[in-house]
């Protein structure tokens, strides 16, 4: 009888102290995500994350200049807009991206913004050395900026995409069966002297609290190049069945493949961008003329050639090479590797 009672008196305590931890556990994860709603924060991070994931697909096969991005959206109809050359934060433009309207865990529509020398209304002509703006590739870190005001790090941006929550004190906004209308200031706040309404080049991300509840999410140089370089191993390659492009063609043509091996002792990818058999490998205009600029060709008569995003955006400076046969060899940009020859098409393999 007596064991009876003290089993009967240890299970209420029992129920008491894991009711006392749930509650702790709770209470923690609450603050965490700033006692807002868990099941929102965890909707507006996957949002969030689905939003640059899109992102950097898109970017990945960009055929002006891969790894460049469109512009926000800044009259809300889902659609890129044709500039953003000053620091400007719009809509995320779904549309262009081809996905669904995302929305944060209040069921409000992302704002977005990038670095102006990322857009991709950018020619590629314009980037590289001889050019007015940066080439896109691995070494282009941005000019957008997201401090975490919590901790005092900041960090280098290409793009952010910004949850902005719900209204808080001052901030209004007209409902609309699509997105809430309203300027900037009344979805996006400020921290430490930046804000987020401003449209950069500095952004803030913090905990949230009554005054603030922006969620920022950076996209980094890091991020965004891991796809954008298999796309240049490919398009380097000849990515199509028949060898009629890239340096399959340029096999297929005769040429051995240890010709392309520069002579520095780099163990780089060599193709002399003003040769017209080396042109014709990447997708050259079927009509127009052509401008030498430094070690490049433009095409006057327009498009995207592939020849020209190469050469502008330096990407053979990244690019590895080695010859294995006279009519195959091997690519390697950090991450990805692939083989290939004239009678079997890139295949691409990840290294890290």
């Amino acid at each position: 009888m007596k064991r009876a009672s003290e089993d009967g008196f240890a299970l209420p305590i029992l129920l008491i102290l894991l009711t006392a931890v749930t509650i702790f556990v709770a209470n923690r994860t609450l603050q965490t995500f700033g006692g807002f709603d868990l099941r929102a924060s965890l909707r507006t991070d996957m949002a969030l994350r689905n939003a640059r994931h899109a992102l950097i697909q898109y970017a990945a096969w960009e055929d002006t200049s891969p790894g460049s991005l469109p512009c926000p959206d800044f009259d809300n109809d889902g659609d890129a807009d044709l500039n953003c050359a000053s620091n400007a934060v719009g809509r995320f433009p779904w549309k262009t991206l081809g996905v669904e309207r995302p929305s944060d865990g209040n069921g409000e529509c992302l704002w977005y913004a990038i670095s102006p020398k990322a857009r991709n209304t950018l020619q590629a002509y314009t980037r590289g050395p001889d050019g007015t703006q940066p080439a896109i590739n691995p070494s282009y870190q941005g000019e957008l900026s997201v401090l975490d005001a919590s901790s005092g790090v900041s960090a280098a941006a290409i793009a952010v995409i910004v949850a902005p929550g719900t209204a808080l004190q001052g901030q209004s906004r007209t409902a609309t069966p699509a997105c809430s209308n309203g300027p900037s200031s009344a979805f996006l706040e400020s921290r430490a002297g930046i804000s987020n309404a401003a449209g950069g080049p500095a952004f803030v991300t913090s905990r949230a609290d009554p005054s603030f509840n922006d969620r920022v999410l950076p996209l980094t140089a890091d991020a965004l190049f891991v796809p954008v370089r298999a796309r240049v191993a490919i398009e380097l390659a000849g990515r199509t069945p028949a060898a009629n492009s890239g340096l399959r063609y340029l096999f297929a043509a005769g040429n051995d493949a240890g010709s392309y091996l520069a002579s520095d002792g780099s163990g780089r990818l060599a193709l002399d961008f003003h040769d017209p058999q080396t042109l014709a490998a990447f997708s050259p205009p079927l009509t127009g003329t052509t401008t030498i600029k430094g070690a490049c060709t433009h095409y006057d008569a327009g498009g995207n050639p592939t020849a020209e995003w190469l050469c502008f955006n330096r990407w053979l400076e990244f690019t590895q090479y080695t010859p294995v046969a006279s009519d195959s060899a091997r690519l390697a940009l950090a991450g990805w590797q692939t083989d290939f020859s004239i009678t079997n098409p890139p295949r691409l393999k990840r290294t890290q």
